[in-house]
């Protein structure tokens, strides 16, 4: 638990630091300084990140009381409870956080359409261009907290040998 605070604390400073870069490069990227643009990247950088820091809680929680019971199961006869019981939590934790991620997404998506909306009349393509730069920003904090997770975990798991 100590070891998720600290280094969650550290993600949130990367992704406050990280976050005004992306904001002003975004800004900057564009002709004319464009402030919705680099906003908007700019929320997705921090739901990504987010999104991918609560998945990471969650993973760690499933991981940490599946092993226990994985353990307990291991100490009766034959290797089938156990295994079941580590398969079906490693299927629970997939899930669990696909589902979240894909959610999560899903509703940015349908927000950011309110400000990039779809031209039906004249079928032009320059919001739907803004819209997915604008959602790229979610995979990047979300692959920056998920990298940031398995090098920490690395870390973590070489100390406690």
């Amino acid at each position: 638990e100590s070891f998720l605070q600290a280094e969650y604390r550290i993600c949130s400073y990367f992704l406050v630091i990280f976050g005004t870069l992306v904001l002003i490069l975004v800004t900057w990227g564009t002709d004319d300084w464009d402030w919705t643009q680099g906003g908007l990247t700019l929320v997705a950088f921090l739901l990504g990140g987010i999104t991918s820091i609560v998945s990471g809680y969650i993973g760690m929680r499933v991981a940490v009381y599946s092993n226990v019971r994985t353990t307990v199961s291991a100490q009766q006869d034959g290797w089938t409870d156990c295994f079941n019981v580590a398969f079906r939590a490693g299927g629970v934790m997939g899930y669990a956080l696909t589902g979240l991620g894909l959610g999560v997404l899903y509703i940015a998506l349908n927000l950011f359409n309110l400000q990039f909306p779809y031209d039906e009349e004249n079928k032009e393509a320059e919001n739907t261009h803004k819209l997915v730069e604008a959602i790229a920003g979610y995979g990047l904090g979300g692959s920056s907290i998920a990298m940031f997770g398995r090098v920490g975990g690395g870390i973590y798991t070489k100390a406690a040998d």
